[in-house]
């Protein structure tokens, strides 16, 4: 019926706002590259990651 399909819309609706605020955050935050390249620069990785990360980086260098 009409009012079980607003119904279900209203439900929907309401569903979509409450998640809102995980949309607003993927638009705020930085990238997951930015956010990993910086721990990687503040020593937050083990020492057996880091060196993981050190090898992709001195294998790929960073152009001048």
């Amino acid at each position: 019926t009409k009012e079980q399909i607003q119904a279900k819309y209203d439900e929907l609706v309401e569903a979509d706002k409450k998640l809102q605020y995980q949309r607003d955050r993927k638009e705020a935050y930085p990238e997951i590259g930015d956010q990993l390249d910086d721990l990687y620069k503040k020593g937050a990785f083990s020492d057996e990651m880091a060196a993981k990360i050190k090898k992709v980086k001195d294998d790929n260098p960073k152009p001048s």
